[in-house]
């Protein structure tokens, strides 16, 4: 992923290896051979020029100036100064080279290094709209909490690194799905169109989760427990996790006026019918060996969910019943669905699954979904 990065930033003109001492393509293909990396001061450079580089992509955009940042720009002031000078920092002439600073630099230490990149490539969208996903995300899932219980943990430092390393896989997953939505370069708003919804979804999630992506959580959960994380950061990131997809689910129920818990409903019954919820975890298990077969993963695993997303999208008149939209469709396409059922349930019995099988597991499922 750093070295993807560094090649973006070099492509961009934004970086010029050579003058920064960072390796090129021959000595690159020499560490990838003695399964070394970039060195610290390598990866400080690298660092220094993506928080540049999103600082430029972010301060003419419409994100610094939405509201949901303006807490971030007042905390760049003293207390006393926000008290006695709110309206004069609101108005400063600088607030946005000040907000997309603050930004450039969360959404890089939290979300990590590579996320803005990634998913700008993943979903073919500005860094500004994977920028503002971010913020939404922050805000709908409240991760400035999940912050806080971390770095408040009373473990070491080695420990709490894990933990936050966990929390921006989680992140980065969230805001792959806010950055697809309609609407998501203003935070403010979607985060206001999908927060009811989210929140009544949240109170029936154990009820909604079937066994294989309830698997999948629990394994997420007993990792992060043996790994010594305190309850409430394994209660939080097991949630999250449990959250995938979420976000599709109350947008498409929030544009066709449907009820979301049914709508949730219909997607999990799609998943585990056909056994798309054993696929998409196992794409999401997998470990790539580079940027490109990374970039396969990522984009076969939305795969997954935007198929059943957009079929029940087809199926479902505004107002309607989604789940039992799903359930005539499986029975009006039985045969179809069985077998894709088969050939799923092969793929899973043959052993360690590789990406060009789920990859091509993801193409046959959306041939089969859109019958």
């Amino acid at each position: 992923g750093h070295v993807r990065l560094m090649e973006m930033l070099e492509a961009s003109g934004r970086l010029d290896r050579a003058v920064e001492g960072l390796p090129g393509p021959r000595e690159i293909e020499e560490r990838k051979r003695l399964g070394r990396g970039l060195t610290r001061p390598e990866l400080a450079v690298l660092l220094s020029y993506t928080k540049m580089e999103l600082k430029d992509a972010l301060v003419d955009s419409d994100v610094v100036l939405d509201p949901l940042l303006e807490a971030d720009l007042l905390r760049a002031f003293p207390p006393m100064m926000r008290e006695r000078f709110g309206a004069e920092i609101r108005g400063h002439q600088l607030r946005r080279q000040i907000v997309a600073t603050k930004l450039a630099n969360l959404l890089v230490n939290r979300g990590g290094m590579t996320l803005a990149h990634d998913l700008a490539a993943e979903l073919g969208c500005p860094l500004s709209t994977i920028a503002a996903a971010f913020v939404s995300a922050r805000t709908l899932f409240d991760l400035e909490s999940l912050w806080a219980a971390i770095d408040t943990a009373k473990v070491p430092a080695t420990q709490a690194l894990a933990f936050h390393s966990e929390a921006s896989v989680v992140t980065r997953m969230l805001v792959g799905d806010l950055a697809v939505r309609t609407g998501a370069e203003s935070p403010e708003r979607l985060s206001a169109r999908l927060a009811p919804g989210l929140k009544r979804l949240l109170g029936r999630l154990d009820k909604l989760l079937r066994p294989e992506p309830r698997a999948q959580v629990e394994a997420v959960r007993q990792r992060l427990t043996l790994s010594g994380a305190p309850s409430n950061v394994v209660d939080w990131i097991a949630t999250l996790n449990a959250l995938s997809g979420a976000a599709g689910v109350v947008a498409l129920a929030s544009d066709l006026g449907l009820d979301e818990g049914k709508t949730a409903e219909a997607y999990t019954r799609l998943g585990e019918a056909m056994g798309i919820d054993w696929a998409q975890g196992a794409t999401h298990a997998l470990s790539p060996s580079d940027s490109w077969e990374r970039l396969l993963a990522a984009t076969t695993a939305r795969s997954f969910e935007t198929m059943r997303l957009d079929l029940i999208r087809r199926l479902t008149e505004t107002g309607g019943d989604p789940l039992a939209s799903s359930n005539g469709w499986l029975k009006a396409h039985r045969h179809e669905a069985e077998a894709l059922s088969r050939t799923i349930q092969a793929a899973r019995q043959s052993g360690a699954p590789s990406l060009p099988m789920l990859a091509h597991l993801a193409t046959i499922a959306r041939t089969a979904l859109s019958a």
